[in-house]
């Protein structure tokens, strides 16, 4: 695990949740598929680590959309 200049890590499992956010940046993914593309990737997430991840990422550039 290795440290930015913030204190939050660089896990594997926050860089598997990037990538997929970078590789489907033109459509709306949920937690869900996000989720479930960790496991695929051997590095599965919790939801509630999946949100309080993508809440840091949304400073102005992710948004999720929580189906109701």
């Amino acid at each position: 695990m290795n440290s930015n200049s913030r204190g939050k890590y660089r896990t594997k499992q926050r860089e598997v949740i990037l990538n997929y956010l970078i590789e489907n940046k033109n459509r709306h993914v949920t937690v869900d598929e996000i989720i479930d593309h960790t496991k695929e990737m051997g590095s599965p997430v919790g939801k509630t680590t999946a949100y309080r991840y993508i809440d840091e990422l949304e400073i102005g550039r992710a948004h999720v959309w929580t189906p109701v």
